[in-house]
């Protein structure tokens, strides 16, 4: 199982690195996500680093293991927010960006606000990535509905909401799952979280496939950037 969970980050990092290869082009009009991505390839070479150095079992390993994985959460539900706010851009429905404003202030106060467990603990470290990653998936049903009730739909932009989808929903399901499993079936929630995350980046990598670069054209016919 350990091989098996190695491969797959192997394959992780991979992908993201061709990501980023693929992103080269979008750089303005997709900057966080490119962010996003440069920093899991950061974390993972820096928890590596630490494993190798002290062990995954020392202190030191943990506090960076959970500063990426908050870290990426934030990123990525920034990246939600981004993303919804740019599709709300010219729409008329009313309350929207106060919905957008009221789910990042509630994801964001939330893991301070509630009992339980020593602040920036594993503890608080799992209930915070669970909250963050909660959040994404709730703007991200925000930023479909939006799509919805949009006339001109960006393809790309749809799916680079469904990665962002898939990647946060698949995180909070998981960190909720692993605070109710006993320890020794742990290794489910995380296969499960591995493989939405890698879901997420394979559809990022399809969204931003070479040829996609002039795919839309504006209402005069001029084509322009996807």
């Amino acid at each position: 199982m350990e091989i098996f969970f190695s491969a797959l980050e192997v394959l992780g990092l991979s992908l993201q690195l061709v990501l980023v290869f693929l992103l080269g082009g979008f750089f303005r009009q997709y900057s966080l996500l490119l962010i996003y991505s440069l920093a899991q390839l950061v974390s993972a070479g820096a928890e590596v680093f630490v494993s190798h150095q002290y062990g995954r079992d020392a202190q030191i390993f943990s506090m960076v293991y959970w500063t990426d994985e908050v870290m990426l959460d934030f990123l990525r539900f920034s990246l939600v927010i981004a993303l919804a706010y740019r599709a709300s851009t010219g729409n008329t429905a009313p309350g929207v960006k106060k919905v957008l404003i009221a789910v990042v202030l509630t994801a964001l106060v939330l893991p301070f606000a509630l009992p339980g467990g020593v602040l920036f603990g594993t503890r608080w470290f799992n209930r915070t990535s669970q909250m963050l990653n909660f959040g994404g998936a709730i703007m991200n049903l925000v930023l479909w509905t939006i799509f919805l009730g949009s006339k001109r739909r960006d393809p790309q932009l749809l799916l680079v909401s469904v990665g962002v989808g898939v990647s946060v929903t698949g995180a909070a399901i998981a960190w909720g799952v692993r605070q109710l499993v006993r320890p020794e079936v742990l290794w489910a929630p995380n296969l499960f979280l591995i493989l939405t995350d890698l879901s997420g980046v394979l559809i990022w990598c399809w969204a931003f496939r070479p040829g996609t670069q002039v795919k839309r054209q504006d209402e005069s016919g001029v084509p322009s950037r996807a």
